[in-house]
């Protein structure tokens, strides 16, 4: 018996929650702060709204395998922002916990406003968040390509998101 499957352009709340802090590693080279993570756990919930009115809860999880970011100073040298980028790898499960699309995961254009501390305090952050995965169970065969513009809402990452299921 065929199954049918929600397909086609959707959007989505995404907020980021944390499930395994990144340890943040500080290393100076010539003069240059960086700053790096890996072997971290995030997740989301969220309800894809397609463009034909059908909806779909799903569950992702987002495991972090490398952050790198810069340190950028002023003229009068205060570090007021950190730029980089972060990959890693996504799983979407659907409301049963049935994984349907595995894939990566890349933020890019990655800005976090810095307080001008030496402790680079983060005042704000902004990025774009984009995931892609290939279908597996009933989605087989089907691919799942999602980008959020997010900012740090109330300690979460949070934003729209625009995908589509083919």
């Amino acid at each position: 018996m065929d199954r049918t499957i929600a397909m086609g352009p959707f959007t989505c709340d995404v907020r980021l929650s944390r499930v395994r802090a990144p340890e943040f590693v500080r290393e100076e080279k010539e003069g240059v702060i960086y700053i790096t993570a890996d072997d971290y756990e995030l997740g989301y919930e969220t309800t894809l709204e397609f463009d034909d009115g059908g909806k779909m809860l799903v569950k992702a999880k987002v495991f972090g395998e490398g952050s790198n970011m810069m340190v950028i100073r002023d003229a009068q040298g205060k570090p007021t922002r950190m730029r980089g980028w972060v990959k890693g790898s996504v799983q979407i499960l659907d409301e049963h916990d049935q994984l349907i699309f595995r894939g990566t995961y890349n933020d890019v254009n990655v800005v976090w406003t810095l307080a001008g501390d030496e402790a680079l305090t983060p005042t704000d952050t902004r990025l774009e968040h984009w995931e892609s995965g290939f279908g597996e169970g009933d989605y087989l065969g089907h691919f799942f390509p999602m980008r959020a513009d997010m900012a740090r809402e109330s300690g979460a990452l949070a934003g729209r998101g625009v995908g589509v299921i083919e």
